[in-house]
């Protein structure tokens, strides 16, 4: 059995696993009959992504995140509310390059 690293071939870090006598063509050639789609009822937090390929998919949640950064979170201690601040403001990012 041969293990594959396929990452470079789909964008996400992913393994295969070769019964002996598959080649890494074959997986090539399966990996390049289209898109990679992200499995239908898939949500990154409230966005709905099932159906989408890679690219579609990270777009979405740009599109969240754009909107969503700039709200201002309640900060509590024990319960009671000490301050607001932005999730920009916090640091808070998401890591969405290819």
């Amino acid at each position: 059995m041969k293990i594959l690293a396929l990452s470079p071939l789909l964008g996400f870090p992913i393994l295969a696993f070769l019964p002996s006598g598959c080649s890494s063509r074959s997986i090539a050639a399966i990996a390049a009959q289209g898109p990679v789609t992200v499995p239908a009822k898939t949500y990154v937090g409230p966005v709905p992504i099932g159906g989408l390929d890679e690219i579609a998919a990270r777009k979405a949640v740009r599109a969240w995140w754009e909107t969503r950064k700039r709200e201002p979170l309640v900060l509590e201690i024990a319960g009671k509310a000490v301050g607001k601040a932005t999730p920009s403001e916090l640091g808070v990012a998401i890591a969405d390059e290819v």
